[in-house]
C-alpha cells in the first residue's frame, strides 16, 4: 500500500471518529469515500491519461448555512508503456469550496459544487538505453462538480459524482494542466 493510500485512510478514519461530536452540535454534512477514474488531456500523459483514481468528500454545515463547506482529496496514478517509452503519472488534488445539496425526499440528494483547487502533479519517462526524466510541480486552479447519492437509514450514502478541474503545471519544460474530468462512485457516511 502506498504512503498517499495510508495517509488517506487515516484522514477518513480521523474525520470519521469526529462525526457523533459533529452530529451533536447541529452540524449537517457528510463523508464519503469516491472510488473511479481520471481522464487527463492526452499530451503528456499518454498512455497514462485515463488514471484509476479514489479521494474523500467531507461538507460540512450549521443549520443556517445556505451551503456547505467542502473539503475533497483525490488521488490518481498509472503506468503504462506506448513506442518503448514507459511513463508514470499521479496527480493529487486538494479540493476547498461549496456544496449545495438538495434534499429532493428523505433520501435524494443531488449536489453541486465549485472551487479552487491545489494540484501536485508528477511525471517519469523511462526508455531503454536512455537516462529517465521525472519531474513533478504544484498548480492552483478550479473545480467544478457534481452528482447525486441517496442517503438510507438516515445515514448510509450511495450514489456517484462528476467533477473537472483545471491547474496548470509545468512538467519536464512543458506547461500543462493536471486537472481532468472525474467520475466515479460514493459510499460514505451522513451526519
Amino acid at each position: 500500500m502506498n504512503k498517499f493510500l495510508k495517509r488517506l485512510l487515516t484522514v477518513a478514519l480521523v474525520l470519521s471518529a469526529f462525526l457523533p461530536s459533529l452530529h451533536a452540535t447541529d452540524w449537517d454534512g457528510a463523508i464519503n469515500v469516491v472510488l473511479g477514474a481520471k481522464r487527463l488531456d492526452q499530451n503528456p500523459w499518454e498512455p497514462v491519461d485515463s488514471q484509476p483514481s479514489f479521494g474523500i468528500m467531507l461538507d460540512a454545515r450549521q443549520p443556517d448555512w445556505p451551503l456547505n463547506a467542502a473539503l475533497d482529496i483525490y488521488y490518481s496514478g498509472d503506468k503504462g508503456t506506448a513506442n518503448g517509452i514507459s511513463r508514470e503519472g499521479s496527480t493529487t488534488e486538494f479540493n476547498l469550496g461549496v456544496r449545495k445539496i438538495f434534499r429532493v425526499d428523505r433520501a435524494m440528494r443531488p449536489f453541486i459544487g465549485v472551487g479552487s483547487s491545489f494540484v501536485a502533479a508528477s511525471l517519469k519517462n523511462s526508455a531503454a538505453g536512455v537516462p529517465s526524466q521525472s519531474d513533478s510541480d504544484f498548480g492552483a486552479g478550479v473545480w467544478i462538480g457534481g452528482g447525486i447519492y441517496w442517503t438510507l437509514a438516515d445515514a448510509l450514502n450511495i450514489g456517484f459524482n462528476l467533477k473537472y478541474t483545471s491547474a496548470k503545471v509545468t512538467l519536464l519544460d512543458n506547461r500543462y494542466d493536471a486537472g481532468g474530468r472525474f467520475f466515479g462512485t460514493v459510499i460514505g457516511l451522513s451526519f
